[in-house]
């Protein structure tokens, strides 16, 4: 306490100026004596007292030790410098504006005009997500379940602070969870924690295969969509979310009812053989294509220095229909793997996944139909099927055309891999024009994107 960084940050907590606290609460203020900002957010949405002192500790020694490292030395010393405070404020914060800009909402870290409230104000939101983390216990493994608590308790610190009044009572906005003691812990996180121990439950030790239950990332995912905002504040106790928690506390009668669940978003482990081959897709078709490319060499006895004359090649661009064979495979083995997290499906997904299907089906029957019109080689009451595609003039052979166009997602695919630069903005941007594009390649999720190096 005698260090003069420690003391700035003490001194800028202490700053209680404008904050009206509860009626309550005046009694032991003048007992203990002088109160600060935290204190008040314990007041006003009902923090343990322990938690409030660890998270005192916590943020005093973050502003202080940033204060102190300063350059250009801040003047005074024991005076809190903006520069710590926005420095802290952007580390705590980052993930939590990156998640509102994801789900398309305006940020709850709403500023005053004058300079000292501005400050004042900023240790207020800091202090309120610490103190929200501090009370987490196992939540903390969640953090954009910790970024819709802190959204919309922030909405309210900012109502309390700016005096807004209740449309329907016509007094002062309050906490929807109350001041009370623990409350936060029991209104809260405790509903939070229940639904996480009943998945864990459901785990059976890990014995039960992962389609059956939801760990920390699964119920995570249910904040990564706006659908979350349904959820309300206060939480209805009937949400999506609560729902099965709140079967096994009302009893169900009907005990052949499968027990509901939150369900799972993006990724489900299907205990499967299959996997070796969905999960090195690439790998597989490389193999299959190599082995297909070397037998047709071997079986024609084309020399090496022979591979690039027109028979040759007119044998080895089967490899192409062989190729959308494979992707047509892929495409059924993610909508079956997958399958078991239909229950967080949107229809836009099941939309997707079936869209991809087909479109891999067209390709497995239209490149074969277009290789047997463009060889001599096909049998001639084939060729008198596909006699009308003769009336097509002006265009290059058919079947290259095909593959050409089959091949467009492959080409665009590699130029992005040589600059990922540009996949790394395209994969992060909130464009609505990127997203449509980039909705059929893959699923919109919040983590993983941008992560592609050279």
């Amino acid at each position: 306490m005698q260090l003069e960084e420690v003391k700035a940050a003490v001194a800028a907590l202490w700053n209680t100026l404008g904050l009206n606290w509860p009626a309550g609460f005046e009694q032991h203020r003048q007992k203990v004596g002088e109160l600060d900002i935290l204190d008040w957010l314990r007041a006003m949405f009902g923090f343990q007292k322990d938690n409030v002192r660890n998270q005192r500790e916590h943020l005093i020694l973050l502003l202080a030790n940033v204060h102190i490292r300063l350059n250009p030395k801040p003047e005074p010393l024991n005076k809190l410098d903006d520069r710590a405070v926005d420095a802290v404020m952007s580390k705590l914060f980052k993930n939590y504006k990156t998640w509102c800009k994801f789900l398309g909402r305006k940020h709850s870290l709403r500023l005053p005009k004058g300079q000292q409230e501005v400050q004042q104000r900023k240790i207020l939101y800091m202090g309120l997500y610490l103190l929200i983390w501090g009370e987490a216990a196992n939540v903390r493994f969640m953090p954009e379940c910790l970024c819709y608590i802190f959204h919309n308790m922030a909405y309210e610190l900012h109502g309390l602070l700016a005096g807004n009044v209740s449309i329907v009572t016509g007094e002062n906005i309050k906490p929807s969870y109350g001041g009370d003691d623990e409350s936060f812990l029991r209104k809260v996180i405790t509903p939070l924690y229940r639904v996480i121990d009943r998945e864990a439950k459901k785990s059976k030790n890990g014995k039960a295969p992962h389609s059956a239950w939801c760990n920390y990332d699964d119920l995570n995912e249910y904040f990564w969509s706006s659908d979350c905002f349904s959820l309300g504040w206060p939480m209805r106790d009937d949400g999506d979310f609560f729902k099965s928690t709140r079967d096994m506390a009302q009893g169900r009668k009907a005990k052949n009812r499968k027990p509901e669940s939150t369900g799972k978003s993006h990724f489900v482990e299907t205990r499967s053989f299959w996997h070796t081959f969905r999960s090195f897709d690439r790998l597989w078709t490389f193999y299959i294509l190599a082995l297909q490319a070397m037998v047709i060499i071997a079986w024609n006895d084309i020399s090496p220095l022979n591979i690039f004359q027109k028979d040759a090649l007119h044998s080895l661009a089967s490899l192409f229909i062989t190729a959308a064979f494979l992707r047509f495979l892929q495409s059924i083995l993610d909508l079956i793997l997958n399958f078991p997290g239909y229950h967080r499906w949107k229809f836009t997904d099941v939309m997707r996944n079936i869209l991809k299907i087909v479109v891999s089906l067209t390709w497995v029957i239209l490149l074969p139909v277009c290789y047997v019109h463009t060889f001599r080689t096909a049998p001639d009451q084939i060729k008198d099927v596909l006699s009308f595609l003769n009336k097509v003039k002006g265009i290059p052979p058919l079947y290259i055309m095909a593959v050409a166009i089959y091949l467009l997602p492959n080409l665009l695919a590699a130029v992005l891999f040589v600059f990922p630069m540009l996949r790394r903005w395209i994969e992060n941007s909130d464009w609505h024009i990127i997203r449509f594009l980039l909705w059929w390649s893959q699923p919109r999720i919040y983590i993983g994107r941008g992560m592609h190096e050279s």
